[in-house]
């Protein structure tokens, strides 16, 4: 409830990136299945802030639709 949506912020996973939304919301189409990490190009955050952990996601084969990941970036 404390926590602020970023806008533009630059997030990567399988080898795609994608830019958060007005709403900190982001997408990724058509990634085949596979263990994949989410992570955060801290150079579109604001300046002193990091992933606080790194987000392992596996892939079945079938279609899914991931919600609610947050990817909690915290203060230097």
């Amino acid at each position: 409830a404390t926590e602020n949506p970023l806008a533009g912020a630059g997030v990567m996973f399988g080898g795609k990136s994608s830019l958060t939304d007005k709403d900190g919301w982001f997408l990724f189409e058509n990634l085949p299945s596979g263990s994949y990490e989410l992570s955060v190009d801290v150079t579109t955050t604001p300046a002193g802030y990091s992933l606080a952990k790194v987000i392992k996601i596996d892939l079945s084969a079938e279609p899914i639709t991931l919600t609610d990941v947050n990817l909690g970036l915290v203060k230097k």
